[in-house]
């Protein structure tokens, strides 16, 4: 099936899709390395929105897809939507979800391989069309949870998935 899958892919999306997977498996390392059963939790959250930390999953569920206007409704969004709103309200759980943390966390290192993307966003373009055209999906996703008044900078976000030890190591993928 995954041979099946991957036949009717353009090459990028090959490389965007094994980049994503590989992110996971290099998170997973570098927590079981830290020993940290939060690792991740407060660079991503920083990295994020906070006007939406607060709403249950239905409640940035809808006000993603009714009142941000930053991706159009349909059957395929909302389905994403509720996805992702399950991995952002994840974040705020006590304890963190994990699959959260780990979902935004591989989607915000997408940025650090594609950092104009960044720009783009702080320069007024908004539009999950626009992010899934000109760069890929994971950046497209996160954009969704990146805050419009205050976006993050790149070295904020280059503190996602880092494991700070008594020598400092980092895995950028």
């Amino acid at each position: 099936m995954f041979e099946l899958y991957l036949h009717n892919l353009s090459y990028e999306k090959i490389e965007e899709l094994l980049l994503h997977e590989v992110g996971h498996i290099k998170n997973s390392a570098i927590k079981a390395l830290s020993n940290d059963s939060n690792f991740n939790v407060n660079e991503v959250k920083k990295a994020l929105r906070k006007d939406l930390r607060n709403g249950s999953r239905n409640q940035i569920y809808e006000y993603i897809l009714r009142h941000d206007g930053r991706i159009e409704n349909n059957k395929n969004t909302q389905e994403l939507v509720y996805r992702l709103a399950l991995y952002y309200s994840g974040l705020y759980e006590d304890p963190p979800d994990n699959l959260g943390v780990e979902e935004l966390s591989v989607r915000l290192t997408a940025l650090k391989r594609q950092p104009n993307a960044l720009e783009d966003f702080k320069s007024g373009k908004r539009k999950y069309s626009y992010f899934a055209k000109e760069y890929n999906t994971d950046i497209a996703d996160i954009m969704l949870f990146i805050d419009e008044n205050a976006p993050p900078s790149i070295e904020t976000i280059n503190k996602v998935v880092k494991n700070n030890t008594n020598q400092e190591k980092s895995v950028t993928v």
